[in-house]
């Protein structure tokens, strides 16, 4: 009867431990699953097939037809998060302007292009805007008469100012730059450009002062 006994709460302990294993499993099966908190499109997924992903880690990134995304300079980002309005036209629905605001500003900056990403929410926009149009957003009371718009890749970072390489007689110079709103990977350019300068869009941390380049189509 003893070694019954023995053998039955050795059954019972097993019985135990094989339940929590299961109910320990069923929650891990839970996190296999991720469930959208909204409507939108998948653009970018972050994991692979067997991937070990750490706690907080984003898997995915996803975009809705009632935002936009763009990319913001690092010395610019403190400005953005400040503005008060914005607003969203379209290329496509040249009638159309729509309110925004942020949304979601990137914790850490891109670390090739040094921007952050920022999603911007449409304020009750028209059901003419569809996922994928390209927009443009500016900063409400930031906007020039005379927009002269550059690549993001152009801006080169020195402290807190902004400035882009011009390329005059073969050699570049630095000059600073004020920035207004933000585009499509573009951003507006207020003040020290002019029409028919011609500036530097690409390894733009790579020069120095006085250094002599040739321009793209140029022969070598």
């Amino acid at each position: 009867m003893i070694c019954a006994k023995k053998n039955y709460d050795s059954t019972q302990a097993t019985v135990r431990m094989a339940s929590a294993q299961y109910n320990q499993s069923l929650n891990q099966l839970k996190y296999c699953s991720l469930h959208a908190d909204r409507d939108g499109v998948i653009t970018v997924v972050n994991i692979e097939v067997g991937q070990v992903v750490v706690a907080g880690a984003p898997a995915v990134m996803m975009s809705g037809d009632q935002e936009v995304v763009i990319s913001v300079p690092e010395n610019q980002v403190g400005a953005i998060k400040q503005a008060k309005s914005f607003k969203v036209s379209f290329w496509a629905l040249p009638k159309v302007i729509v309110n925004g605001k942020i949304r979601e500003v990137s914790p850490a900056a891109d670390p090739i292009t040094r921007t952050y990403e920022v999603r911007v929410s449409f304020v009750n926009p028209p059901s003419s805007v569809k996922l994928g149009m390209t927009a443009t957003v500016d900063v409400v009371g930031a906007k020039s008469d005379k927009s002269i718009y550059i690549p993001l890749s152009a801006i080169y970072q020195t402290g807190d100012t902004p400035s882009v390489w011009v390329l005059q007689n073969d050699v570049v110079t630095l000059r600073p730059i004020k920035l207004g709103s933000f585009g499509d990977n573009t951003v507006e350019v207020l003040d020290g450009l002019k029409e028919g300068d011609i500036i530097v869009t690409a390894g733009v941390h790579k020069l120095q002062k006085g250094q002599k380049v040739n321009k793209a189509g140029d022969q070598q």
